[in-house]
């Protein structure tokens, strides 16, 4: 999009003095600013989108008696013949908060299922870890991303994708060789492939410069801009979880600060997100958790029980030197919010950059010793595998792939016919011992419509027959699974109750959910405790296995 200009007449620039001057010898004392309105801060829910103010370019252009100057804050009107602007709400969307290693979290259905109705762009999947991925987000919800940014975003995915896919290769090459020698071999490459990967992630940040800088023929987003409150405005009204919002909002769409404090200030904003929960949740025995929040920023782990206490030592070491890092960046984006030149804002972050560089830098090593420490021990995020016979395990795994593919085709149908046939009543029940669905015409359903429902019925009684023995065979094999497990006792079956068995599928069932959850960290496990790889090349891989987990985008919140 190319911003345009007002285009005032001769007369228009004439009349335009007379208010300006007027303005500057009229002006009296001004007031104190009030506090922002309460709602836009403390305890207000936490959205992955935003709303904000933020100029939209022209909305009508032609000849008219006034001109509103759009580009200071409290502008007014003008005569003359102009285009005239305004600030419009725009949709900003921040990506979904990275699991913990080996933590359950919601999968996205959006790509599957067209029942499933999402504001949100799903290109944006693609980028769900990268720098640009909130300053993209309002050109692709508004379709106003040019064809030279398409083209440069095309090319930055293509050039990342072949060196994930280069990346893949050698660690399926490396997979069967004792610890020593894979990192060895890790190494080897990394030193070959870090500086292209390096390349590629700088691109990754042009990208994020490119989307939130203006130019004369390009739009920018800019989330900052538009925001109506600032940190320290009136502390009366302001919470941590305000601050999360502004530490997320300065990693995206701040000048001035390195790639490693963006990477920084988004785990900070993750940090504060899970300071505003109820106090004793990461030490209740129900909880996971306490993560530790190690590399690539942003990746959290458990840590094994009875560490060495030189290994624990380094730990301590790496989590201080790495909050201290990261309650700088916080009173430092604290104390500059409330600046009005971006200018200065910028030269802030800058200078904070340079006298972070170095420390950050040094983070790295001591990372790299921390991980061949815990790679020789048990994984904590690991979950147990079931006591169960290889084919046992098999069958149940199987069995509960089956059911949640019932479950998911039932429910599928059921919402397309409800979308189909809004005024009928479409509901689950009982048919001969199984489950389908049963739909019932409105009184008041048009004769027209009659031959369209009546073609879905017939098909519903097909798609009801199907189910109802897809459910039947599934319960024999539920049986048949209760009998093997007493079998598997031994000794112990005559001891077995209904009761214990039933206790032991459900067991059994979770451990194999866990397991099968398990696997699809396989990438995240690598990227964070794999010794041998390069920092560059283990954000390459997280970034990858973020959007091989698929999660869940947010859709609209308010």
């Amino acid at each position: 999009m190319t911003p345009h200009c007002p285009r005032l007449s001769l007369l228009g620039l004439l009349m335009l003095a007379v208010p300006l001057s007027t303005a500057a010898t009229t002006a009296g004392p001004t007031a104190a600013p009030s506090a922002p309105p309460a709602s836009r801060y403390i305890e207000s829910p936490q959205p992955s989108v935003t709303t904000v103010t933020s100029y939209a370019g022209p909305y009508y252009s032609g000849p008219s008696y006034g001109y509103y100057d759009g580009f200071h804050r409290g502008g007014g009107y003008y005569p003359g013949f102009y285009d005239v602007h305004t600030y419009q709400p725009r949709r900003y969307f921040f990506p979904p908060k990275p699991p913990a290693l080996g933590e359950a979290y919601l999968r996205n259905r959006t790509k599957s299922s067209s029942l499933v109705r999402s504001a949100i762009p799903l290109a944006l999947s693609d980028y769900v870890n990268e720098p640009f991925y909130s300053p993209l987000s309002p050109f692709l919800y508004e379709e106003s991303l040019s064809r030279k940014r398409q083209k440069m975003l095309d090319d930055y995915r293509t050039a990342r994708l072949a060196l994930v896919e280069e990346l893949r290769a050698t660690l399926r090459a490396v997979a069967g060789l004792d610890e020593d020698a894979r990192e060895a071999k890790l190494a080897e490459f990394a030193r070959e492939q870090t500086p292209r990967v390096a390349a590629v992630e700088k691109t990754g940040y042009d990208i994020r410069d490119d989307l939130t800088h203006w130019s004369l023929f390009s739009s920018a987003s800019n989330w900052n801009e538009g925001r109506e409150w600032r940190l320290g405005d009136n502390t009366r009204w302001e919470s941590t979880l305000d601050e999360a919002k502004a530490m997320r909002g300065y990693a995206y769409f701040q000048n001035g600060l390195s790639p490693a404090q963006r990477r920084l200030l988004r785990e900070l904003s993750m940090e504060l997100d899970d300071s505003g929960r109820e106090p004793t949740a990461d030490i209740s025995l129900t909880s996971p958790g306490p993560w530790f929040y190690f590399s690539p920023e942003m990746s959290r782990i458990r840590l094994p029980a009875n560490l060495p206490p030189d290994l624990a030592a380094k730990i301590s070491l790496y989590r201080e030197q790495k909050d201290a890092l990261k309650r700088e960046l916080r009173e430092t984006v604290y104390r500059e919010d409330r600046g009005f030149f971006e200018s200065r804002r910028a030269a802030a972050m800058r200078s904070l950059a340079d006298r972070q560089a170095d420390r950050i830098e040094a983070l790295e090593p001591l990372a790299e010793e921390i991980r061949k420490g815990l790679i020789r021990l048990p994984n904590a995020s690991q979950p147990l595998m079931p006591t169960l016979t290889t084919a046992l395990g098999a069958r149940t795994s199987a069995y509960l792939r089956q059911t949640t593919d019932l479950r998911q085709t039932l429910n599928t149908r059921l919402n397309e016919l409800r979308r189909q046939f809004p005024d009928a009543r479409v509901e689950f029940v009982r048919i001969d011992a199984g489950i389908g669905i049963q739909m019932v015409a409105d009184r008041r359903m048009k004769a027209a419509d009659r031959p369209r429902f009546d073609q879905a019925l017939n098909e519903l009684l097909r798609f009801n027959t199907e189910q109802i023995d897809r459910y039947a065979r599934l319960v024999q094999e539920k049986q048949s699974l209760r009998a093997a497990l007493v079998l598997s006792a031994g000794p112990l079956a005559s001891l077995m109750t209904d009761r214990t068995i039933d206790f032991m599928l459900r067991e059994v069932s979770v451990a194999l959910v866990q397991q099968e959850l398990w696997h699809r960290y396989h990438e995240y496990e690598i990227a964070v405790l794999q010794p041998g790889l390069s920092p560059e090349q283990r954000r390459l891989l997280f970034d990858a296995a973020l959007v091989s987990l698929d999660q869940q985008l947010p859709g609209y919140t308010y």
